[in-house]
């Protein structure tokens, strides 16, 4: 004869079938949501929020979700000092407002922006011929990273000889983002160093070029 324990844990267990639901199925569901509605899911559960955070729901997100961003773009409001990093859609809809900045790094004008497979990177110089600094920004979860420094020195560019960029990449064959920091110096002898900022281990790495043409670090372009 079936108990009164037994009917409730069968109620139980029918109720966690109704609720279980392959996590390949809950990523391509919330792989075609809109930016907003999946920021509400962060909070269902440790398991979506983990889910969600991953590089791996990034890169599906920004393949098959609706395609309706078209820039991304920063504005100060010149009342308070606050700068705000702001989303725009290429449907004609409204500007998104994505997050409050640091005003201690952005006060300078950006240098550029690249979306790539869910990322944005951007650069920032503390003045106008100050140290440039990269940061990479999540519009999915919101989390905002600012890359540490490479490992050479951050100089103050007021010499139009000398230049460092930021260049935003993807490597296909490890899956994952990739941040190059090229600085040159072209007065003779001219003189580069190139470093790859992997997010795998969140450190930097030095290659090693050789420079068969001159360079002039104001024309340098990859």
């Amino acid at each position: 004869m079936e108990t009164l324990e037994d009917e409730q844990s069968d109620d139980r267990s029918a109720q966690k079938a109704k609720n279980s639901f392959p996590e390949e199925i809950i990523e391509d569901i919330l792989s075609r949501l809109p930016v907003k509605s999946i920021l509400r899911f962060k909070s269902v559960s440790k398991p979506w929020l983990s889910l969600i955070s991953a590089p791996s729901f990034h890169n599906l997100h920004s393949t098959v979700a609706p395609r309706t961003t078209a820039f991304f773009f920063t504005a100060r409001d010149s009342s308070t000092g606050t700068r705000y990093f702001f989303s725009g859609a290429n449907d004609g809809g409204s500007v998104a407002n994505l997050m409050k900045l640091d005003n201690t790094v952005f006060d300078a004008a950006h240098n550029f922006a690249e979306h790539l497979k869910g990322l944005v990177c951007f650069t920032s110089r503390d003045s106008l011929c100050g140290k440039l600094y990269a940061f990479v920004f999540n519009p999915t979860t919101h989390k905002f990273f600012k890359l540490p420094d490479p490992p050479v020195p951050l100089r103050n560019y007021t010499d139009e000889n000398k230049g460092d960029y930021y260049l935003f990449g993807f490597d296909e064959l490890s899956n994952e983002h990739k941040v190059l920091y090229i600085d040159v110096e072209s007065i003779k002898p001219t003189t580069i160093e190139i470093m790859i900022f992997s997010f795998s281990n969140y450190s930097w790495r030095k290659i090693e070029v050789d420079l068969p043409l001159g360079i002039s670090a104001w024309r340098c372009f990859v």
